[in-house]
């Protein structure tokens, strides 16, 4: 199972995407589950924002609760 999360900025009709992420559950879609995730920011040179890649991982994530969770922490280790 695949989670794919991507980043917009601008209005419903005029955006641009700013930064995705995949993460790959690997370990069976067990309870407490592990998954490996690839980021990408796309940088902005007007805003200072350089392109970035991250590839980490989260372990032991309870998949008992809400997407928001295993999405919060995605972002907090890709911005490291």
């Amino acid at each position: 199972m695949s989670l794919f999360i991507e980043v917009y900025v601008g209005s419903k009709d005029n955006r641009i995407k700013v930064a995705e992420s995949k993460a790959y559950n690997i370990s069976n879609l067990s309870d407490l589950s592990d998954y490996k995730f690839d980021s990408i920011e796309f940088g902005n040179h007007n805003m200072g924002i350089p392109r970035s890649e991250v590839h980490g991982s989260i372990e032991d994530h309870i998949r008992n609760q809400s997407v928001w969770n295993i999405v919060e922490k995605i972002a907090a280790k890709s911005t490291k």
